[in-house]
């Protein structure tokens, strides 16, 4: 379909080319035919390289390993499926054709702390603060200040990923991350809430909030918050565990109210 005006143009460019010659009618219609079905034979084999993600880039990086982007691009496919070890081993190949990268660098320093490999993350991070300023850097940071037990730090790294872009629900989350880290929990709810209402498909910050909520004994609104994020994902263990805790503590404390100590 984008080609349609490309192919009008070559057909009747060809169509002028061709009238001159004077040839039978059949010959045209057969020079057609044969380029039709060369066409279409490359169309079939380009198709099966564009199924997916994973595969064009597989394909782009085949042809030309040197490419930082495919590199990255694939990264990122490989995430979404869960194959964060894969994931992270382009990155650094990316990185290796272009070290301004900042993507890619930024993606490989967040797989990095996610896995508690602080010390790998850190150059990375210090690098990228030192490039564009990209909302992921400053979440980077904060998830490094988190785990170097600096959660004022962490705060303002998240603030400022939230100056960047107020649309990131991933700073948001980190932020109240760092804001729970200081047991300020009322200020975590509104980060971690907000975050659940820019990506309700954010199932940290949903089980963040209503682990929260159900700290507070407010078991009225964590309790369906768990069974929403059980509902979305039934394998998701940790949601059924807490879920499990917030009934039971929910009835532990309704049995206190009935039968109070004398």
């Amino acid at each position: 379909m984008p080609h349609i005006g490309l192919m009008i143009a070559v057909v009747w460019t060809a169509a002028a080319a061709i009238q001159p010659l004077q040839l039978p009618s059949w010959v045209p219609l057969a020079l057609l035919t044969a380029v039709t079905t060369i066409v279409a034979v490359a169309d079939q084999r380009q198709i099966a390289t564009w199924k997916d993600s994973a595969t064009l880039w597989n394909r782009v990086i085949t042809l030309d390993p040197r490419i930082a982007l495919a590199h990255c691009k694939l990264g990122l496919a490989l995430e979404d499926h869960g194959q964060s070890e894969a994931a992270a081993a382009h990155y650094a190949q990316s990185l290796a054709a272009d070290p301004a990268w900042l993507p890619a660098r930024n993606n490989l320093a967040a797989i990095l702390i996610e896995r508690g490999e602080i010390t790998e993350a850190r150059p990375h991070v210090e690098r990228a603060l030192r490039g564009e300023r990209d909302p992921l850097t400053f979440i980077n940071l904060c998830g490094l200040l988190l785990a170097e037990g600096k959660p004022i730090e962490a705060a303002e790294a998240a603030r400022e990923a939230i100056a960047i872009d107020g649309s990131d629900a991933a700073a948001y989350f980190v932020y109240g991350r760092a804001l729970a880290a200081q047991a300020f929990l009322e200020q975590a709810i509104d980060a971690y809430a907000h975050a659940a209402r820019i990506d309700p498909d954010h199932i940290q910050a949903r089980n963040n909030l209503a682990n929260l909520l159900a700290r507070l004994r407010r078991f009225n609104e964590a309790i369906p918050l768990y069974r929403s994020i059980i509902e979305k994902d039934p394998t998701a263990e940790v949601a059924q565990r807490n879920l499990a805790a917030a009934l039971r503590d929910q009835a532990h404390g309704a049995a206190s109210e009935t039968n109070p100590r004398p």
